[in-house]
């Protein structure tokens, strides 16, 4: 499978591009980035896709220059194979991406992020700084600096024999942080647990269990405070 990359991308230098790579609209790489194959970068809307699809045609250009929003890749990233980029987000230097990545469109990504594998981050998310980021994150989340969401406090590794299909035995279920919810500085969320929508996440907050939606919560472990607390309008 052949690359396509639009006549609107701007890329530095010493940038890797794998196979079948697909860059859509105006998108910025930066300096010494590598991507890995099938990658998608400015992901298109599902309004840009119904016009294309109204044009009877397969032609990846025609598509291309439906995508209006601008997309940037901080310099020296890193984004796996199979990952998708939408359009209109912005990674910031030393973006770290692991294989079959998701970013919404509007979503902004500090600087050394990493996302783990199959990690799902929609749109209109602020991530901060140095955030590790597994599991699934919705719509208008925001994420402090330093967060960490992860599926286990230890991180099982193993080497696959075979290509992506059996990794799927050894991936471990991230946190699901649901819409418009608020994870503070330096908050972890261990395992399988849900942070509810419009919820609030103190900085320094250790999660091991499900926070309800509209809640807040502090401590290791953490717990409702709802009550102590008045958070500023």
């Amino acid at each position: 499978m052949e690359n396509y990359i639009s006549p609107r991308a701007r890329m530095g230098k010493d940038v890797y591009l794998g196979r079948g790579v697909s860059i859509l609209g105006p998108v910025m790489i930066g300096d010494g980035t590598f991507v890995g194959d099938f990658v998608t970068i400015g992901y298109t809307y599902s309004g840009e896709v119904d016009r294309f699809m109204q044009q009877g045609t397969r032609d990846l250009s025609r598509l291309d220059w439906l995508v209006e929003k601008p997309t940037v890749v901080g310099a020296r990233s890193r984004i796996g194979r199979g990952s998708i980029i939408s359009a209109g987000s912005r990674l910031g230097e030393g973006f770290d991406g692991e294989f079959d990545i998701f970013i919404g469109s509007d979503t902004a990504i500090g600087e050394n992020v990493r996302l783990l594998y199959r990690a799902q981050v929609y749109d209109s998310v602020r991530v901060g700084d140095g955030c590790v980021v597994g599991g699934f994150v919705g719509d208008n989340s925001q994420l402090g600096r330093n967060v960490r969401m992860l599926g286990s406090i230890i991180h099982k590794h193993k080497v696959p024999i075979i290509d992506r299909p059996g990794w799927d035995d050894i991936s471990e279920p991230g946190p699901i942080i649901e819409d418009g919810a608020i994870i503070g500085y330096g908050a972890i969320v261990i395992g399988n647990r849900t942070v509810g929508r419009n919820s609030y996440v103190l900085a320094g907050a250790v999660v091991t269990k499900d926070v309800s939606s509209e809640d807040i919560v502090g401590g290791n472990p953490a717990r409702s405070i709802k009550d102590k607390v008045e958070l500023p309008s």
